[in-house]
């Protein structure tokens, strides 16, 4: 929480020292449009974040977290200049943009390494995360920018803001579309041949393997050291089996950043899963049979009038000590409430990662407004006690508590 503050504190002085004399400069020399003030303002920040990363004065979490509220909040602003009737633009008081933009650009809680490198969905949110913003009036967003972009073609930024967009409303073909634009304009950029495998692979069930882990071969080929690429280099690895070549670039990720870092720890915590350090060899251990356990969901009926039919399920299981990674997760709707669904070993998302390598499971079930596994307000959730798990075993688990 020290860091949250401190980079508020920060954010703010920021907007008063360098947005407004910026844009009371601005004004003063010839009034732009609104919309091109706002793209100003917008290259601006993402320069001013771009040079903190590289001096060190922002983690990668929080900056790729402040990128995404930056790139959101400048969406938005575009929308709202769209639906203005002509002729009634005025520019707005000197300063008073940038101060709201930095208010709305503070970081609510960094969510860790699975949120900025890929995979989010396999990491627990913090109890406080961010609502979810308003499906329809994103959606509105998102047609406008493709609409511009379809007039201003050479736009960069746009194309990768699209992309992003496109990914966050889970239409993974429409960001490869998005990216594939992209890359026409900037073949080499690293990040964005990052992005375009994230949405190569959204579009095969989240499988990082053919084209997704050719296109991160390339970017460690063009960069050995960059963060995103190591990192869903390793993922590949891991979803490969091999977990000796996973850990050898989790260790190199690790490498980048300060030992006492929250990602370093983190890191740490993630090779922990694959057996530990590159190249240990782990002992022999007589292998397991493959464990199931069915579970029973329901739906509190004093929460019915809180969830539509068509809401997104999650059913998962997860150690009850241990990594927060799911070791078996399953995915229906509100309509199919209440079910019955077989968790195994076969769910496993890493090697040594599923149901019968750990004594005492704890199984749970989400409702999910956005249709995200990263837990937001308003979704509804419930959870059993930690239980040994038992194969054929069937369990009962009901959804009777709303997210904070």
């Amino acid at each position: 929480m020290t860091l949250f503050f401190l980079l508020a504190d920060l954010l703010l002085v920021a907007a008063y020292l360098l947005f407004v004399p910026a844009l009371r400069g601005a004004l003063r020399a010839a009034p732009p449009q609104r919309d091109q003030l706002h793209l100003l303002l917008y290259k601006q920040r993402r320069q001013e974040l771009a040079q903190e990363l590289a001096q060190g004065g922002l983690e990668r979490g929080a900056y790729d977290q402040l990128c995404q509220e930056l790139d959101l909040q400048w969406l938005g602003e575009s929308r709202q200049e769209e639906d203005k009737p002509a002729g009634r633009d005025t520019p707005a008081a000197p300063g008073r943009w940038p101060v709201l933009a930095a208010l709305l650009l503070l970081p609510i809680l960094a969510i860790g390494l699975y949120n900025h490198l890929g995979r989010p969905d396999l990491l627990d949110a913090p109890t406080a995360a961010p609502p979810a913003p308003d499906a329809k009036a994103m959606e509105e967003n998102i047609q406008t920018l493709a609409q511009r972009l379809e007039k201003t073609p050479d736009d960069l930024q746009g194309w990768m803001l699209l992309g992003r967009s496109y990914q966050v409303t889970r239409q993974p073909a429409k960001a490869q579309t998005a990216y594939e634009k992209a890359l026409t304009l900037a073949p080499d950029n690293l990040d964005i041949k990052v992005l375009y495998a994230q949405a190569l692979a959204e579009g095969q069930d989240n499988r990082l393997q053919g084209k997704p882990a050719q296109i991160i071969a390339e970017v460690l080929k063009a960069d050995p050291e960059f963060p995103q690429g190591l990192w869903m280099a390793g993922l590949a690895a891991a979803e490969q089996g091999d977990a000796k070549a996973a850990l050898a670039y989790w260790q190199k990720l690790k490498a980048l950043y300060p030992a006492d870092s929250e990602d370093a720890k983190q890191i740490s915590g993630y090779m922990a899963m694959l057996g530990g350090q590159p190249g240990a060899e782990a002992p022999a251990e007589a292998p397991k049979a493959a464990l199931s356990v069915k579970v029973k969901v329901a739906l509190a009926p004093s929460l019915a009038d809180k969830a539509h039919p068509d809401d997104t399920v999650f059913i998962f299981a997860k150690a009850a000590s241990g990594p927060p990674m799911p070791l078996a997760i399953v995915r229906k709707q509100v309509k199919d409430l209440p079910l019955e669904v077989t968790l195994d070993d076969s769910m496993s998302m890493a090697p040594g990662m599923n149901l019968s390598a750990f004594p005492q499971i704890v199984l749970g079930a989400r409702v999910s407004k956005s249709g995200q596994a990263m837990p937001s307000s308003g979704d509804l959730q419930g959870s059993g006690a930690p239980t040994a798990p038992a194969a054929g075993q069937t369990y009962s688990v009901v959804i009777d508590q709303a997210v904070p």
